[in-house]
């Protein structure tokens, strides 16, 4: 039987040999670190990209996906930013790949300049006749004979990039649609509400004209929701008439589903008229919003975010008056 001594001895021992064992030594971190080298490296998500313009259209014909061409110039801090965050985004790289052949193409290059030309400019016309506009990065969804579905401009971060991309597929899917049958009413007014969301206001207006038309006793849905659109889009023309039109057409579509952003229109129609007056009828007319419970879903909805900022720049108007 050990003594006390020779107890309080081995105890020792063990926790020392512990020690050792635990703490790392110099030689143990080196090998730690071999083993690391030696594993195979986790590789990041990258987009598939192909090598030139031609290669996607080519694989687009094969694979019947649409091409994202994406035009940079390497000089650019918004290019060098969107190639080093966004488009390394695990969602955005997703969502490519998914749904894309695509292509990078440097501007700067002789060998580019014909599709930057085509492809990275817009035309808006002033005083003097035609000018050419744009900024670097330009992304260009198009189909593989290179017709563009829909072109935009500038640094995006990922989110607001994903957002984009997916209103770009919504606008291809339902073209397609349309191409089998152009009076489907729905796909029309889906199409011109895809459309004046991106703010391409004039080709919006002939689809949500052309869905009322096809839609009048809204068996489809689709003369409320044009209905609706078309208001929008003519608020900036004449708010004071929106706003009448508003109140008729939530007197007639009581149970849309689109209420909440009907109520949302009426108010900006006021706020839009720029009087104390309206201001304060435009309070008035936000009280649904304010009278959802934080158990409604709607209490979360976009219609809701934006009446509640409406509310406060209102409050902050007539407060400086």
């Amino acid at each position: 039987m050990l003594s006390t001594a020779a107890r309080h001895h081995s105890a020792s021992r063990r926790h020392q040999v512990a020690a050792l064992l635990l703490r790392p030594t110099g030689a143990f971190l080196c090998a730690l670190g071999l083993i690391a080298l030696a594993l195979p490296a986790i590789a990041a998500p990258e987009v598939n990209w192909h090598a030139r313009a031609e290669d996607a259209q080519a694989a687009s014909l094969q694979s019947g996906k649409p091409v994202y061409l994406y035009i940079f110039s390497p000089q650019q801090s918004a290019c060098r930013r969107m190639r080093a965050e966004t488009l390394t985004h695990p969602d955005v790289v997703a969502l490519l790949n998914k749904h894309f052949e695509c292509c990078a193409v440097n501007s700067v290059l002789t060998a580019n300049k014909v599709l930057a030309d085509r492809y990275a400019w817009g035309v808006a016309k002033d005083s003097e006749g035609k000018t050419r506009f744009g900024s670097m990065p330009a992304h260009v969804l198009m189909n593989a004979k290179g017709d563009p579905y829909l072109t935009f401009w500038g640094y995006m971060p990922a989110r607001a990039l994903v957002v984009k991309v997916t209103e770009g597929l919504d606008i291809i899917r339902l073209k397609k649609v349309l191409a089998d049958n152009e009076s489907d009413a729905r796909a029309n007014a889906d199409l011109g509400h895809v459309l004046l969301q991106i703010q391409d206001f004039k080709n919006a207006r002939k689809f949500l004209e052309r869905a009322r038309e096809l839609d009048p006793k809204n068996q489809a849905g689709a003369l409320e929701d044009s209905t609706l659109d078309l208001i929008v889009l003519r608020m900036a023309e004449d708010p004071l008439k929106s706003h009448g039109e508003l109140v008729k057409f939530r007197k007639r579509y009581a149970k849309s589903d689109r209420l909440l952003e009907a109520i949302y229109w009426q108010a900006v129609a006021l706020y839009a008229q720029q009087k104390p007056a309206a201001y304060r009828a435009a309070l008035k007319v936000l009280q649904p919003f304010r009278d959802l419970s934080v158990d409604d879903p709607r209490y979360r909805s976009r219609w809701a975010t934006e009446a509640d900022r409406l509310e406060r720049s209102l409050r902050i108007l007539l407060d400086s008056r």
